[in-house]
């Protein structure tokens, strides 16, 4: 299969979110842990990072590869939306995948999904993001990268992203976004975008609204996770403040702490 019919069979999909059609998408992990497992679980042989977010997330996991690279890894990067050409949501150190890499990768995905269909574990074809997904998975694998860093596409829970098992999870902040798949106020729509964080995990986040730190600390509780508040290192914003890089002193704001303090001994253990 050319490139170009790569793109356009990925196109003929047809949008995930349109509102208004009479049979919306249901969102579950089902078909991508399908999709993966006939192509032999490449998210398995690839350290990732997740990052999730409303506002932020692109450009942590833009600058987070970066400095991977600069530390001497081959790093994997997986975005969206693209710009211009969908190459733009897989890179392997700053550089898209080519056209022919993009068209092989399409072609092993789409071979196991018109499998899949066929015998009947798949009802449906994989969408746009999942098939996007699983390329990813696949090249990143096929190459041998050292580590990938993943943004979700939406939400977090049921994102096409989260069947891997991340070394480290990342949520920057949440506001509300996407109201009408993921909840209709900012604690539901943490709830979802807490769904990255696996059991025993690791979980890096930002300062967050009150209402996001309760959801995302009791997820962390819940599913034992080591979680790292990243609120006293971001540089104060207020005009005249001390720019200099490294650790600020904690704000006093609600919203610069992960949970309760009543929670901090069990979620940032020494």
């Amino acid at each position: 299969m050319s490139y170009h019919s790569a793109v356009e069979s990925l196109f003929a999909l047809g949008p995930e979110l349109a509102t208004g059609q009479k049979s919306p998408r249901k969102f579950d992990l089902e078909n991508m842990r399908k999709l993966s497992t006939a192509l032999g679980h490449p998210e398995r042989r690839v350290p990732i990072v997740l990052v999730a977010g409303t506002n932020g997330k692109g450009s942590t996991s833009a600058t987070l590869a970066s400095i991977l690279r600069a530390a001497g890894y081959e790093t994997g990067l997986y975005t969206s939306p693209h710009l211009v050409q969908p190459n733009e949501r897989i890179r392997l150190n700053d550089e898209v995948i080519s056209d022919a890499e993009f068209a092989e990768m399409h072609s092993r995905v789409e071979q196991e999904a018109q499998a899949l269909m066929r015998s009947g574990e798949l009802a449906s074809h994989p969408s746009f993001f999942e098939m996007l997904t699983a390329m990813a998975f696949e090249y990143f694998a096929s190459v041998g990268v050292d580590i990938a860093v993943l943004e979700v596409g939406m939400g977090g829970r049921l994102d096409a992203t989260n069947i891997v098992e991340p070394l480290l999870s990342i949520i920057t902040d949440i506001a509300l976004d996407h109201m009408e798949w993921l909840g209709d106020t900012i604690g539901k729509i943490a709830y979802e975008k807490a769904g990255i964080v696996h059991q025993n995990g690791v979980l890096l986040t930002l300062p967050q609204h009150p209402e996001a730190n309760e959801a995302i600390g009791r997820v962390a509780m819940e599913r034992n996770a080591r979680a790292v508040n990243a609120a006293e290192y971001v540089p104060p914003l207020s005009p005249g403040a001390d720019l200099r890089l490294g650790p600020c002193s904690p704000s006093p704001e609600p919203w610069a702490i992960l949970a309760p303090r009543s929670w901090w001994p069990a979620i940032f253990p020494i």
